[in-house]
């Protein structure tokens, strides 16, 4: 048997998978759409908005505007200056708006649309 990745396991949740084939999630079709591909991206951003999600526990939707885009693997959806959404399962304990903040994220979704999942966040000075 195949073991999953947390990460593996929130994104087939994040995309409403409910069956998982044999070798892992199979997302939903999309027409005409494609899946980003795997990516990993540190952003410094300035927090626009943090909302707990009332019946997820612990996920916290957010909204984020970018100021330094790096990549750290495969190809990066973001460029400085964009207002973007996304999620976390972190802490955010101590964040408020109008912080910047450090973040490792994936992209996930398509051409057109999706969100950010950010894996890791910290407040800068």
């Amino acid at each position: 048997m195949r073991w999953l990745t947390l990460n593996t396991l929130l994104t087939a949740l994040f995309l409403g998978c409910g069956a998982m084939a044999q070798n892992g999630p199979t997302p939903p079709p999309r027409p005409g759409g494609v899946i980003a591909a795997p990516n990993l991206s540190n952003i410094e951003a300035v927090l626009t908005s943090l909302s707990p999600v009332e019946d997820i526990p612990g996920k916290t939707d957010l909204e984020f505007k970018t100021v330094i885009v790096k990549p750290l693997s495969g190809p990066t959806f973001a460029e400085p200056g964009e207002t973007l959404p996304g999620f976390t399962f972190q802490d955010v304990t101590g964040l408020s708006t109008g912080d910047r903040v450090s973040m490792e994220t994936e992209y996930i979704g398509g051409p057109k649309g999706g969100l950010y999942q950010v894996i890791r966040i910290e407040k800068l000075p």
